[in-house]
């Protein structure tokens, strides 16, 4: 993994525990991987945002990477984007920019940009 991504948080939201590493400080940005990946796909970018001044948080989804591996718990994109808009909320991520495609539909009222991958 990365160097950025190595050292892994993890928070219990709706006891289920979702992992997630956060760089640096500045401008809030929160990067979603797609399926069937995990955080470990934005190793190269995690970096280049925190060199220019942004605050990175890349989450792992549940039942990918560190995240819990239900067997028995529904992954859909609405259950992945109310447990990332939950594990946002906890760490205090108000606004900044999400890049990827899960939480736009569900959460838009805390984003102030989104870019679809």
């Amino acid at each position: 993994m990365g160097a950025e991504l190595e050292i892994t948080n993890s928070l219990k939201i709706k006891g289920k525990r979702i992992a997630f590493s956060q760089v640096s400080k500045g401008y809030p940005v929160a990067l979603l991987h797609g399926i069937p990946t995990s955080r470990f796909l934005w190793r190269h970018v995690v970096p280049l945002l925190a060199a220019r001044g942004c605050e990175v948080t890349a989450i792992d989804l549940l039942g990918y990477g560190q995240s819990d591996q239900p067997d028995d718990t529904n992954l859909g994109i609405a259950a992945q984007a109310s447990l990332i808009g939950e594990l946002l909320e906890t760490i205090g991520w108000h606004g900044g920019a999400l890049v990827g495609q899960l939480l736009r539909r569900h959460h838009h009222e805390s984003l102030s940009a989104h870019v679809d991958r």
